[in-house]
């Protein structure tokens, strides 16, 4: 059973909904079949559809999935407002925002928990031919790795892919470290034996390149030298090693070129 669906269930008994006013000129409040989305919409007799019936005009959308509650109607209006809602032609009253609030604040807390349980959940990957059973997120970080591996040579992942790829494993790794997991304490746990032959193995499929600061190694990073992160990117940044070192003075020597 979808989030969603467990949301209304669970919610049918205990929300009342306003019946729809059709023909009031005031905001009201609305939600999609699914229960993803809460709206407040207002019937505007200046706007006719081609029967000449007065239409109705979107002023919120409000997904249940939000981070964060709004906090005034004004922060609504900037948050989850249409161009209408901000155009100041219409009003959205106190009631409007409590009531659709009454409506957003037990299904987003509904929908954070559900997911914190479907991220736990265990699923059914294929590693190396072999079947595992894993966290939600651990399955999508192999599943990944796979998607990876369909990539067999060096020249088939160019320079900002990769940055992007190193950008996406720092954040898990911050986040690892931030929740008092280091990888130094799963060390034992992670590497085996043969580690060092299926390094080897990967390796060959990617045997144009025999050092990272060669000469074939830097030229790849020539034609984005414009789109990589720069390396003074943060405030204080780390000093470059040396293969790093040697890419900057390449990467300012193309650019040089370039000019």
């Amino acid at each position: 059973m979808s989030i969603f669906k467990k949301i209304n269930n669970k919610l049918t008994d205990n929300v009342t909904v306003t019946p729809k006013q059709k023909k009031s000129p005031l905001p009201r409040f609305q939600k999609n079949k699914s229960g993803k989305m809460l709206y407040i919409i207002v019937r505007d007799p200046e706007l006719t559809n081609s029967s000449g019936n007065a239409t109705h005009v979107t002023l919120i959308k409000l997904p249940i999935t939000a981070p964060t509650s709004p906090r005034s109607i004004k922060d609504l209006i900037a948050k989850f407002g249409t161009e209408e809602a901000k155009s100041g032609k219409y009003e959205i009253t106190e009631h409007n925002f409590e009531e659709i609030m009454s409506h957003f604040k037990p299904a987003n807390a509904l929908y954070k928990k559900y997911r914190k349980e479907e991220l736990h959940e265990k699923q059914s990957v294929v590693i190396n031919e072999d079947k595992h059973s894993l966290c939600a997120i651990a399955a999508k970080l192999h599943e990944a790795v796979e998607m990876f591996d369909e990539l067999e040579s060096e020249d088939e992942i160019n320079a900002e892919e990769a940055q992007e790829l190193h950008q996406a494993l720092y954040r898990i790794k911050t986040r690892l470290e931030a929740a008092k997991f280091p990888a130094v304490l799963f060390n034992d746990y992670v590497f085996s034996p043969s580690d060092s032959n299926n390094l080897q193995a990967i390796k060959r499929k990617r045997k144009g390149i025999t050092s990272v600061s060669d000469a074939s190694s830097l030229k790849r990073f020539a034609p984005y030298s414009s789109t990589l992160t720069p390396f003074d990117y943060k405030p204080k940044p780390k000093k470059a090693g040396e293969d790093a070192q040697k890419l900057i003075a390449y990467l300012a020597k193309a650019e040089a070129n370039t000019n």
